[in-house]
């Protein structure tokens, strides 16, 4: 075993500690069984599945894969929902290894180990995992995208080709999760066809293809119950039109018409586009008509729009987990745990060292910049939660990785100095 595979099962470990320790004191928390909002909606969903409405009879509005695993979960284990938290939890130390693996490629195995006990250590993390909610998977996912994406750098032949379309397929499967993951495909299509040029748009359509390949069965199924051609899910439009239009400030406002709930959004933002239009409009025909009415907004006043911008940029850098479903500084006040683990300043902080400190490679770790800056720029076209930002967690995680090596470094060098 490798000294990077090591640090990998490590950092594996710690994580699996502190989840252990956080599951044992969230169990007696007040929030435990408190359902609402997108968890409630997902439950529902997943009772629906079981009770036999596997297809459903409407184009999907939100990520549908959680609903299915959540489905397969209760029809096993039933509503108990201790063995799905631990479940998710493992998850998320498989995903701590995952971003030991990939700073320990980058860097090497002390920035590996690092960045590995960082994402094990990471407050919100913990957070989310907890939670009957689908955001545990896209950290995972993304990480593990960009790792085996690496691993095709470093093969040659049909090996290449095999792990292009792996990497393909679970950018393809994140974005059932996720539908704006799905910008990582073009960024690092953009990086294979700049750097090996013809070969490069070869397999940047063998990683293309992969990823249709994933999320072709739920566009035929959106085709077949509403014949709306809808890949994903038909609620972009008015993501949009939250982010971009004249109440957007960075964050979710919804507007003054629509009710904010899962279970009521969608259909009051496909009433309003009726009473507008004066004629009835399928789902995917709503989503259209709110692109265009953001897009409008946007350009009415494009100065106005750059400096929305630069505070979705702000807010998406903030420390502060901004809430939704719940919030992180409330299950705080309940926790001895959470109150000691990093939040995302701290990641910042020590990315940024380590994205100055490592700049002198900025060729290898392009594919890296390309899928942190894409995915960023896909959040900042819509508005902000805290956990819009879970994917971009485990490279920034890779980066602080570094920064630490970098600033131990500097350290030892400065007491050699006599400092």
């Amino acid at each position: 075993m490798s000294r990077i595979a090591r640090g990998a099962w490590i950092s594996a470990g710690v994580a699996a500690t502190v989840r252990l320790a956080w599951f044992l004191e969230f169990r007696t928390s007040p929030f435990w069984n408190l359902l609402h909002l997108d968890p409630l909606y997902y439950k529902e969903w997943a009772e629906r599945i079981v009770a036999g409405d596997w297809i459903g009879h409407r184009v999907f509005e939100m990520s549908p894969l959680y609903a299915y695993l959540l489905a397969a979960y209760i029809g096993i284990f039933g509503e108990s929902f201790t063995l799905l938290r631990l479940i998710q939890f493992a998850v998320g130390a498989a995903t701590a290894g995952l971003t030991c693996l990939l700073a320990g490629r980058l860097f090497g195995r002390w920035a590996g180990l690092a960045a590995g006990i960082l994402a094990a250590l990471y407050g919100p993390f913990l957070f989310f995992e907890g939670q009957v909610m689908k955001e545990f998977l896209t950290p995972f996912l993304s990480c593990l995208a960009l790792v085996v994406f690496y691993r095709a750098l470093d093969a040659r032949g049909r090996r290449r080709l095999i792990l292009l379309a792996a990497a393909g397929a679970c950018i393809g499967v994140a974005a059932l999760v996720r539908d704006n993951i799905l910008v990582v495909l073009p960024c690092l299509g953009l990086y294979l066809v700049a750097t090996r040029r013809g070969p490069g748009l070869g397999e940047t359509c063998v990683m293309g293809a992969a990823t249709m390949l994933v999320l072709l069965p739920v566009g035929i199924r959106n085709w077949a119950v509403s014949g709306d051609v809808v890949l994903t899910t038909s609620g972009g439009g008015e993501v949009f039109y939250i982010g971009n239009g004249p109440y957007a400030n960075g964050a979710y406002i919804a507007p003054p018409w629509v009710r904010s709930s899962p279970k009521y959004e969608h259909e009051d933002f496909r009433k309003k586009a009726r009473e507008l239009t004066g004629r009835d409009l399928s789902r995917a025909e709503a989503s259209r008509f709110w692109w265009r009415e953001g897009m409008k907004t946007i350009l009415s006043n494009p100065l106005h729009w750059a400096g929305l911008e630069l505070r979705k940029a702000a807010l998406f850098l903030n420390d502060y987990e901004l809430p939704d479903n719940y919030s992180y500084g409330s299950f705080e006040r309940f926790s001895r745990i959470l109150p000691w683990l990093p939040t995302f300043g701290i990641l910042l902080a020590l990315g940024i060292v380590g994205l100055v400190a490592t700049a002198g490679a900025w060729r290898e770790l392009m594919p890296l910049y390309l899928a942190a800056g894409g995915y960023m720029a896909s959040v900042m076209l819509v508005f902000n939660f805290g956990r819009f930002r879970l994917p971009f967690v485990p490279l920034l995680c890779a980066l602080a990785g570094a920064g630490i090596v970098a600033l131990a470094g500097s350290l030892r060098d400065a007491r050699r100095g006599g400092w």
